[in-house]
């Protein structure tokens, strides 16, 4: 359920009740959509175990924040490894390589708040993938420079 307040404002307070938001496949809900809020949107993320995740890259032009709900996630942040555990927050800066996944056994579930462009990119990989489950390099890399993305790895 979505609850919208502040009537005849451009961009108005909403509140996502649990389970609500925009499906982006099977594993991410869009909470806070590009253009909802200045500058930042929020996905709710699901990790299946055992998952790769994508591969190392850099935002040119993007922030994002990864707030771990469930599950451990391991990141990669400029070449130091990290095992996060739920509560742990990670804070990923523009022009910072990384790359995260799912070593675990079970699901792992995270919080992103991001600018908008990364979602954008999210969404895009996504579409591919479901087309196409085992796409050409060249095309990820592609799909990520499109989106001022680059691939590290």
């Amino acid at each position: 359920m979505l609850v919208r307040a502040v009537p005849g404002v451009a961009m108005s307070s909403l509140v996502h009740l649990p389970g609500a938001g925009r499906p982006v496949g099977s594993r991410i809900r869009m909470k806070v959509e590009p253009g909802d809020a200045d500058g930042f949107a929020v996905f709710e993320s699901v990790l299946p175990p055992a998952w790769e995740g994508p591969p190392p890259h850099r935002h040119l032009s993007d922030d994002a924040a990864f707030y771990v709900l469930e599950g451990t996630v391991a990141f990669e942040l400029d070449g130091v490894s990290h095992h996060c555990g739920p509560g742990s927050v990670v804070s990923v800066p523009r022009g910072s390589a990384h790359a995260f996944a799912n070593p675990g056994t079970e699901p792992a579930r995270m919080l992103v708040i991001t600018t908008p462009e990364a979602t954008r990119l999210v969404e895009a990989v996504h579409t591919l993938v479901e087309r196409d489950p085992e796409p050409a390099p060249q095309i990820v890399r592609a799909l990520y420079r499109a989106h001022h993305t680059e691939i590290t790895g």
